[in-house]
Order: structure tokens, then C-alpha cells, then sequence
């Protein structure tokens, strides 16, 4: 059907041949039509259904007269616009202007041409018609108008029940939205079911809200309401008559509901076309409502948050760049948009390979930038690519991270571990000095290896072990034993065990130590520098005594493993 076939016609006449006669006539053409005999029968209809196009209305009625139809039909306001087409036998002048002047819109006499009433009547609806679409579009350019004016979705919310509410003249409305997390439909805006409904709620899947969303598409419950089960919260309690529930579907997911209801009065099958499309725009207003409020909310993260956020196009051009990005290239107070990203990447590193890297699609590293004064500035990027919806290409998207603290924790952790690692050296190294003892029992290992070994040991080489086995004692026990030059020792030892006064001079470990590995690495022979080597891989392993230091004994080993410079002794090496 058109939308002038989908008309409502209700004819009231008294006489049943000419009731008939238009019901036929008037069907034939597709409109729906309804008859009353009376005026009172009249009322009745309109007060269950009032939503009808046109009144074909008889004068001479039993009872209340078609004059006093008209007048109180116009005295009730939801009443008031339905058009009124006179058909009565009183075909006088006043009896005309009497009727038009009530209020009737278009007067005819009986008997009437068909034709003449047909055409009489599609021009009464179609007007009729045109005012309810022209209200119906006011309803959604009030919805528009909302979306682009509401302070935020709460008093959005409140502003689409009140327009709802009038463009279907429905004496209650409410806006319930899913709580995905309870599983349940919340009231969050409502008019006409009292302040108590925005604690209300009704659980997902039940009710005419559940079957509302299941079926994706709006239920109308035309009469009845007050003691449908299907009717849940504040619409059942206040004794409803009429409900109309239609869901809010943003692309193919349910959002929630939007309710409407009608104490006294049933609710027309033809809202269905309004009510999808007013719900439409509902749906559409909420979700673009709740993106504005988290663009607004993200857009105040990137402005307070301490990394720095930079949007660039496909140039390396700034599209966006937050507060603290600015900081952090010391840009404050000044505008990025339209420069190069690149232009902050410090000339201390290769740029152009770094660039080529970061314009990958994704990118993660350490890169530094240099600040309007000049000053490097490490700092950890993320960049990512992103497509634009609207086509235009791609976006670079990149969050910077000031290190510049972390690395000068980074290097003074790395200091101190240097500090620690030397003083621990230079412990090790101290205490295996200090210690008197180390090369006594060193030298005294060596002699008993080699006697055990068969080796013949020449005498200068026997008395310079004797001599160092002899002043490490003489340290370690604190005496100032002369030290005896025999004859085989050469004068230059004497001399430097004695003082510029001629007293005997204590040498240190540190001599001793140094005797034992010169001597080492000048008199052994080969095969006794062979068992040495094979000695000094096995006891680093197992045959090592504690009482040998650990930097004296791998010295030793290194000493003794070596090839000497000269197969001619040395007296006074140490």
C-alpha cells in the first residue's frame, strides 16, 4: 500500500444503506474504514484509536448532533487535527457556513457523485498525511539537532525521551541501555514513570525489551499492557494501556531499547515505520554521543600523559603532536603542524638508515633527538601505521619516551660495577702480597717437586731459593736476620739487601714474589718446565693448596711455562 492507501477512515452516519456505501466506496480506493452510528459511538472509537485521517461525519445524528461533534472534537487538543468532511441532506447556505464555520473542512450535500466524494476525500488525507510527516521529520531533525547540541550523553539521553515521547504522543518514555558486564538493561533516561525508574533494570532476553532485540525490529502491544507479563518496571505498575518497544541497533549490535507508552489510548500498526526509523537515529545520536566523549577523554589523556604523541601523514609531516612531545623537543609555546619528524633526529647517528628503519610498519627502539637548543635527548619510539577510513592513505602514529634518566641510572650502575670488579682486583691482589708466607711455601713446593723428580739442582739455583724461602720467613716472623752472601752469590744481591748505612734491608713480599718469577722464568730446564706445565693444569684443578695464593700460583705457572730469554743463570734476578 501507498501512504494514502494506509489511511484511517472513520464514518459516522446513521443511516446503515448510506454506511455501507461509503465503507465500499471508500475500501475500494484502500483505505481502512470504521463506522459509528453516533456520536457518542463516535467518541468511543476515537478514544481507543485516535489516530485517523479523516472524520466522514453525518449532521442529523440520534442523539448528539454532527454540529456538536465537530465542536468538541476540536476542544480536545489530541483530537483537534483530524480532518472532518461534512455529508449531510441539509443542503442550505447556513446550514454550510454553519458546518465550515464550526470547524468542518470541507462540506458535501446528499445525495453526492461518487467520483466527487473520492476526490474530496483523497484531498482531506493527503494533507492529513503531509502534516504527519512533516511532523515526523521535525522529530528527527529535533533528534539531529540534539546530537550536535547536548552538553554530553546524559543530557542527551534526557532530551531523546522528550522528543520520542512528543512525536508519539506517549504519555511515558524511557531509554534503557545494556550492561553487558550484569547481563541487563538499565533505565538511563525516562519521562513520565517518576524519578524511582533510573534504578531500574531488567534482565537481557526478558520482557518485550528482549524480544524486541532478539527479533531486531519493533514489538507493538496495542492494548493490554497493564496486565501483560511481557511488561516489566514502571510501565506495568502505572497501568499503561498501549506500550511500544523498539530496539537500538548500531551497525548489527543491540545497544538497548527505547519504550513509549499510552495510558488511554491503543497504539496505530503504521507507528512501525516511525518508530525504526526514530530508533535509527537514537542509536545513531548514543554512539556518536559515547565516541565524542572518549575522543574528549583520550584527547585530555594525550594532552597530561608524560610520553610524548605525535600523529604524521604519509610526508613525515605532524599532523598532531601533544604537550609533551613539544617539551620534550624544547618546542614549547610553538606549533609543529606541518614539520618533518625527521628534522629532530639527532645528526649524531645515521639518519637516513635510522629513517628508513622507523618507517617501517611497525617500529620499536632507542633513538636520539635533539632539542631547539641543541641538546641530545635519548628517548624509546614506538611508531606504528595505521590506514585512514576515509581513504585518503596512511598515518604514522608514534609515542616517545624520554630514557634520558634511565640511561644515567644505566651508566652509574655500570660505573659502580667497574668500581666494585677493581676493588675486588685490587683486594685479591693485596691480600696475595701481603701474604709473607706465599712464597715460601711456593719455592719449597717447587724444591720438593724436583728432588722427587731425580732433577740435579745447580747450586746457584739452590741458594737462590734458599735465600727468598729464607727472607720470606724472616718477614713473616718480623726479624732482621743478616742476610749471609756466600760466594757464589753475587755482589749485587748483597748490595740490595743492604741499606745506604750498611744495615741489612727486610725485603718484602713483593720482592720475594718477584725473585721467585724471574727465577723461574730463566733457569728450569726443559723437561722440568714440561711437568711444571702438566703440573699447573692439574693442581689449578685439584692439586692447588690453599695455603698458595691464587694470583701467586697462576703467575707461577705462567713463569715457569714460558720460554726463556737466555739459558745463562741470572744472579740477583730477584
Amino acid at each position: 500500500m501507498t501512504g494514502v492507501e494506509s489511511a484511517r477512515i472513520l464514518v459516522v452516519e446513521d443511516n446503515r444503506d448510506t454506511s455501507a456505501l461509503l465503507r465500499d466506496l471508500l475500501e475500494a480506493e484502500g483505505y481502512h474504514v470504521e463506522s459509528a452510528t453516533t456520536g457518542e459511538a463516535a467518541f468511543d472509537v476515537l478514544a481507543g484509536a485516535p489516530d485517523f485521517d479523516l472524520l466522514v461525519l453525518d449532521l442529523m445524528l440520534p442523539g448528539m448532533s454532527g454540529y456538536d461533534v465537530i465542536e468538541r472534537l476540536r476542544a480536545q487538543p489530541e483530537l483537534a487535527n483530524v480532518p472532518v468532511l461534512v455529508l449531510s441532506a441539509l443542503s442550505s447556505a447556513s446550514a454550510r457556513i454553519r458546518g465550515l464555520r464550526e470547524g468542518a473542512d470541507d462540506y458535501m450535500t446528499k445525495p453526492f457523485l461518487p467520483e466527487e466524494l473520492i476526490a474530496r476525500t483523497r484531498t482531506l488525507v493527503t494533507t492529513r498525511l503531509l502534516e504527519r510527516r512533516t511532523r515526523e521529520l521535525g522529530a528527527l531533525g529535533q533528534i539531529a539537532q540534539a546530537a550536535l547540541t547536548a552538553d554530553g550523553p546524559e543530557a542527551l539521553l534526557e532530551r531523546m525521551v522528550e522528543i520520542a515521547a512528543a512525536a508519539f504522543e506517549a504519555d511515558a518514555a524511557a531509554i534503557l541501555l545494556i550492561d553487558d558486564q550484569r547481563r541487563e538493561l538499565r533505565v538511563r533516561a525516562a519521562t513520565g514513570l517518576g524519578a524511582d525508574q533510573r534504578a531500574v533494570s531488567v534482565p537481557l532476553g526478558e520482557g518485550l525489551a528482549g524480544e524486541a532485540i532478539a527479533q531486531r525490529a519493533p514489538v507493538l502491544l496495542a492494548d493490554g499492557a497493564d496486565v501483560d507479563p511481557r511488561v516489566r518496571h514502571g510501565v506495568r505498575r502505572e497501568r499503561f494501556r498501549s506500550v511500544m518497544v523498539a530496539p537500538l541497533i548500531v551497525g548489527t549490535s543491540p545497544i538497548g531499547v527505547i519504550e513509549l507508552a499510552r495510558r488511554s489510548r491503543r497504539v496505530d500498526p503504521r507507528v512501525d515505520r516511525l518508530l525504526r526509523l526514530v530508533a535509527d537515529r537514537v542509536a545513531v545520536a548514543i554512539e556518536q554521543a559515547r565516541l565524542e566523549s572518549e575522543a574528549h577523554e583520550l584527547a585530555d589523556v594525550l594532552r597530561r600523559i608524560g610520553e610524548g604523541v605525535v600523529v604524521a601523514d604519509a610526508s613525515d609531516e605532524i599532523v598532531f603532536a601533544n604537550r609533551a612531545f613539544h617539551d620534550m623537543v624544547g618546542a614549547v609555546g610553538e606549533s609543529l603542524h606541518g614539520r618533518s619528524w625527521v628534522e629532530f633526529l639527532s645528526t649524531a647517528q645515521d639518519v637516513k638508515a635510522l629513517t628508513n628503519r622507523m618507517r617501517q610498519p611497525v617500529f620499536e627502539g632507542e633513538v636520539l633527538l635533539i632539542t631547539q637548543s641543541g641538546d641530545p635527548r635519548p628517548v624509546l619510539v614506538t611508531l606504528s601505521t595505521v590506514e585512514q577510513r576515509d581513504g585518503r592513505g596512511t598515518q604514522r602514529v608514534g609515542v616517545f619516551r624520554d630514557i634520558s634518566r634511565e640511561h644515567e641510572l644505566r651508566f652509574r650502575v655500570i660505573r659502580e660495577q667497574k668500581f666494585r670488579t677493581l676493588g675486588s682486583l685490587a683486594a685479591g691482589v693485596a691480600h696475595n702480597i701481603n701474604n709473607r708466607l706465599t712464597p715460601v711455601m711456593g719455592w719449597t713446593e717447587m724444591l720438593l717437586e724436583r728432588l722427587a723428580a731425580g732433577e740435579a739442582l745447580d747450586r746457584d739455583e739452590l741458594v737462590h731459593a734458599l735465600t727468598v724461602i729464607n727472607q720470606g720467613a724472616a718477614d713473616s716472623v718480623g726479624s732482621r736476620a743478616p742476610r749471609r752472601c756466600n760466594s757464589g752469590t753475587s755482589s749485587s744481591n748483597c748490595s740490595r739487601s743492604r741499606g745506604r748505612n750498611g744495615t741489612t734491608r727486610r725485603p718484602g713480599a713483593g720482592s720475594a714474589t718477584t725473585s721467585t718469577c724471574a727465577w723461574s722464568r730463566h733457569r728450569p730446564s726443559w723437561r722440568w718446565r714440561a711437568r711444571s706445565a702438566r703440573r699447573c693444569s692439574t693442581s689449578s684443578r685439584t692439586r692447588s693448596p690453599p695455603w698458595i695464593g691464587a694470583g701467586v700460583s697462576r703467575s707461577a705457572c705462567a713463569a715457569t711455562t714460558a720460554t726463556p730469554r737466555s739459558r745463562s743463570p741470572t744472579p740477583g734476578a730477584g
